[in-house]
């Protein structure tokens, strides 16, 4: 859902059955949902039947996106589906991670990870505002269901049955000598990903706010998710080149002058601006996720404290939305890029801090 999350906000604001606020919760609520069952991960990820565990995940997702259609006018009911999905999401990726995780080349394994998302992204911003013209609102769950049935049947057929269940390497011992790195790195990707949902969420209102018209910020937003492809396999050759460290500053830097880029629509060819700041601003999205989620295997590299990436990645997804919502209303669309470089660089800030003190400074 957070890939076509800036359709969806769109969908429901057009469609004017629920208050801006309303709809920043409810742009927050799979992402509550994942979080609640990831922050966990790392007890039990490598003691459950990762096949049975992975459908049973799916298999939820797919019951509360074939009955929230029939919620969108209500908000409590949409609110608890929409969390509903996000814990049978957070069951199956978090047993995903931990298989990539205990890669032996993470960095790259986690490239293939999101490039594999973006190759969902393009597919779907180039169907949704077709999609969306045609049945509604309503077309973006049975769009989810569609992919989600796919999913489970390749998990049904292809995933492994279950991980290394070792008593040694789960519980809750590993966390009296981890919890210190991995609370670090945790609170640097939830402060950047504070920036990534709620700039993402609103990115298509900017576009809207400038008089743009909604099938070419569909199509500019594709073309970036796209482009944004290169900007994960790139990740690990510019690491192993110039360092992590340095990888995640070229990233950071970039992504806020995009970010503050978007603030001279007014002043210039905004259609210009628009499509050059948002398909950079995604390339390097892409391009520092790898690097960042590296820094958790360099806590900890058989799999277990990645899985905690999740709760981070939806930490900041839950409060991005609503805080930038808010925000807007308060000081309209500028304040979307705003808060966005000030999240960037926190988060930025502490996940080189972890780095630097539990990784090693050229790792």
């Amino acid at each position: 859902m957070f890939t076509i999350l800036p359709m969806l906000v769109g969908a429901l604001t057009e469609a004017g059955r629920l208050s801006d606020m309303q709809i920043g919760w409810i742009a927050a609520a799979d992402t509550a949902g994942m979080m609640l069952v990831a922050i966990s991960g790392p007890l039990w990820v490598q003691r459950v039947a990762w096949r049975s565990y992975a459908s049973f995940g799916l298999l939820l997702m797919c019951v509360a996106n074939l009955l929230s259609p029939f919620m969108v006018e209500s908000f409590w009911g949409l609110f608890m589906l929409r969390i509903g999905a996000g814990l049978g999401t957070g069951l199956a990726y978090c047993i995903a991670l931990a298989s990539l995780g205990a890669h032996a080349n993470s960095e790259r394994a986690f490239g293939f990870a999101v490039a594999a998302q973006v190759i969902y992204g393009v597919a779907s911003l180039g169907l949704m505002p077709t999609l969306l013209e045609r049945f509604g609102v309503e077309s973006i769950f049975n769009y989810m269901t569609t992919w989600t049935l796919a999913v489970l049947a390749v998990c049904l057929v292809g995933f492994p049955h279950r991980g290394r269940p070792s008593a040694e390497e789960t519980g809750l011992a590993f966390v009296r000598s981890l919890w210190k790195p991995a609370l670090t790195v945790f609170v640097g990707l939830a402060l950047y990903y504070v920036a990534m949902g709620g700039v993402w969420a609103y990115i298509e209102r900017i576009g809207d706010g400038a008089g743009l018209k909604t099938a070419h910020i569909g199509r500019i937003l594709m073309v970036g998710y796209a482009l944004s492809f290169f900007g994960a396999i790139a990740c690990e050759k510019v690491s192993l080149k110039i360092g992590r460290i340095r990888t995640l500053l070229l990233a950071g830097t970039i992504q806020c002058l995009t970010l503050l880029t978007l603030l001279l629509m007014e002043a210039m060819p905004a259609l210009l601006v628009y499509a050059a700041a948002t398909i950079v601003y995604q390339f390097f999205w892409s391009f520092a996720l790898p690097a960042a989620m590296a820094i958790f295997n360099g806590v900890d590299s058989t799999g277990r404290v990645v899985v905690l990436s999740v709760s981070a990645f939806k930490a900041g997804e839950f409060v991005g939305p609503p805080l930038v919502a808010s925000s807007v209303l308060a000081f309209g669309l500028d304040a979307v890029a705003l808060l966005g470089v000030v999240f960037i660089i926190a988060g930025f800030s502490v996940l080189l801090v972890a780095q630097r003190r539990y990784c090693g400074e050229n790792s």
